[in-house]
């Protein structure tokens, strides 16, 4: 079955390779192990950015960058939408934590930057040298907390799961995430 995460057909994930990614990272011992799975896994499906596992500034995260300085710039949403997926599947698979400390965007604030901020829960900090979802160090030495059977409901609701915004979210971020999910 490979159907698209999204129907953005320019950085669609294949569920196919979500499961591939969320399996690599699912055979490490925790958080920090698994976002560097995650970050590889995802990054060899890109051709225009690269995603790694890093730490800066007394943060750990997860970072988008350009592949190459010669290539136009990547869409926002290309952007946006690798740090969700990573992210989210970072939480799911930590059984609901750690929380996101903020995020970093390479591009200028956008028009629509009301609209991110629901579903960005942290710090937005714009026009930034990388994208990047940054957590607490310590909050990623915990152990995962999924297995196989849930990997597959997981995949089976992975629209809701990564691409809503998160049913606990206020205001209408949230009521949308609770109406679709």
């Amino acid at each position: 079955r490979d159907v698209a995460v999204t129907g953005v057909q320019t950085c669609a994930l294949p569920i196919c390779c979500l499961a591939l990614v969320a399996r690599s990272a699912m055979a490490t011992r925790d958080g920090r192990h698994a976002l560097a799975r995650i970050a590889q896994g995802i990054d060899r499906l890109q051709d225009d950015v690269v995603l790694r596992a890093e730490a800066c500034d007394g943060r750990w995260g997860l970072t988008v960058r350009p592949r190459s300085a010669a290539l136009p710039p990547a869409p926002n949403f290309l952007h946006e939408y690798l740090l969700r997926v990573g992210w989210r599947l970072l939480v799911w698979l930590m059984g609901g934590r750690p929380r996101p400390r903020g995020f970093d965007f390479m591009h200028p604030a956008p028009p629509y930057a009301a609209l991110v901020a629901p579903i960005f829960p942290g710090e937005l900090r714009y026009g930034q040298p990388a994208s990047a979802v940054w957590f607490e160090p310590a909050a990623l030495d915990a152990p995962l907390r999924r297995d196989e059977a849930a990997l597959q409901v997981f995949l089976r609701q992975a629209l809701s799961h990564l691409m809503l915004p998160h049913a606990q979210a206020g205001g209408s971020a949230g009521q949308i995430g609770r109406a679709h999910v």
